[in-house]
């Protein structure tokens, strides 16, 4: 299943407007595949789909924002 985290902007990997957002979209992804690795429990809240038919979801990882941590890291930013 495709999805797209709830409330967040982040950097493109598949259509980006120059070679530096592709280079912030992949660190984007790392950062997000890190914070969900070592997750012993996830909360995943579904609220629709997206224009490109793309689950909205919010989720939190051992109770803790993914979209907050993705925004207070500086890979995301509030949508």
């Amino acid at each position: 299943m495709r999805a797209r985290l709830e409330g967040i902007d982040a950097p493109e990997v598949f259509s980006p407007r120059c070679p530096s957002e592709w280079v912030a979209g992949i660190a984007a992804t790392w950062h997000l595949r890190r914070l969900l690795f070592g997750t012993r429990t996830l909360a995943v809240g579904f609220s629709g789909t997206d224009r490109y038919g793309r689950a909205l979801v919010s989720v939190a990882a051992d109770g803790r924002s993914l979209d907050a941590q993705m925004i207070a890291s500086g890979h995301a930013r509030r949508y």
